[in-house]
């Protein structure tokens, strides 16, 4: 700050434990009357953000990036947390994304995006490659879930279809466009499901919670907390290792 007063970022890829990192960093705010300063930045807050300090501006244009006093108090050592500003305006009580304990720490680990060896020394997130046997298990899982429902309507309409030609009923005859539609629908998918490479890790459950109806598992090796897509007949349960994926699939972990 007393350098440069601010400025964009040329390391803008923050690297951070077991996560695919955080790449939505663009500048940080100078001090003065300027538009993108911290004073003009900080001057309309909501009650929510009383003890935050917005100090850095996103490429997306809805993050921030602020320096968090509410637990450490004015004289503490302030941590660093990204909060969704089209979301948080809705929802006050919204967990923020904890991106650093302290603002050395936040600087530490900047990098460009490029820089594999860096990130690696943070992410043990598994990349598998497209023969192996971890990630061949993973799309079929996948295209077992996304597409149950569209076998069974499939199925279900292309007996109706039959049905229609075999009693001459016109109105089941005209289900064939819906039939083509999810053909081709469900073969799109499934190439897409092919063609792209899931982000993998191994983690265990460290509690899980329920609220709403909805579930969140708390994970200990990469500290998240999420939501799954689980088997219909599979429970979760806490100690369980798992093999999670980032689109939200949890598989428990079997050894074969």
């Amino acid at each position: 700050m007393k350098k440069h007063n601010g400025g964009l970022l040329r390391k803008n890829y923050l690297a951070i434990k077991n996560t695919d990192g955080f790449s939505d960093l663009d500048g940080i705010y100078g001090i003065g009357d300027l538009n993108y300063s911290v004073n003009r930045q900080n001057e309309d807050k909501y009650d929510h953000e009383e003890k935050l300090i917005s100090i850095c501006d996103s490429n997306s244009g809805h993050v921030s990036i602020y320096l968090d006093y509410s637990e450490c108090g004015p004289q503490g050592e302030p941590r660093v947390i990204a909060i969704d500003d089209e979301t948080s305006t809705v929802d006050p009580s919204e967990e923020p994304w904890i991106l650093a304990e302290n603002f050395e720490d936040f600087i530490s680990r900047l990098c460009d995006e490029d820089d594999e060896k860096e990130i690696k020394k943070h992410n043990t997130i598994k990349y598998f490659e497209a023969d192996d046997k971890i990630h061949k298990a993973v799309k079929k899982n996948v295209l077992l879930y996304q597409q149950m429902g569209v076998y069974i309507v499939m199925v279900i309409i292309t007996i109706l279809i039959f049905v229609g030609f075999f009693y001459h009923i016109l109105l089941l005859k005209l289900l064939i466009p819906i039939d083509l539609f999810l053909i081709v629908g469900g073969l799109i998918l499934i190439k897409d499901v092919l063609e792209r490479k899931y982000k993998c890790w191994y983690d265990v459950i460290e509690s899980v919670t329920t609220e709403n109806g909805i579930t969140k598992y708390k994970l200990k090796e990469t500290d998240r907390e999420m939501e799954f897509i689980v088997k219909k007949n599979e429970k979760l349960e806490i100690g369980d290792k798992l093999l999670c994926m980032n689109e939200g699939y949890a598989f428990k972990y079997k050894e074969e």
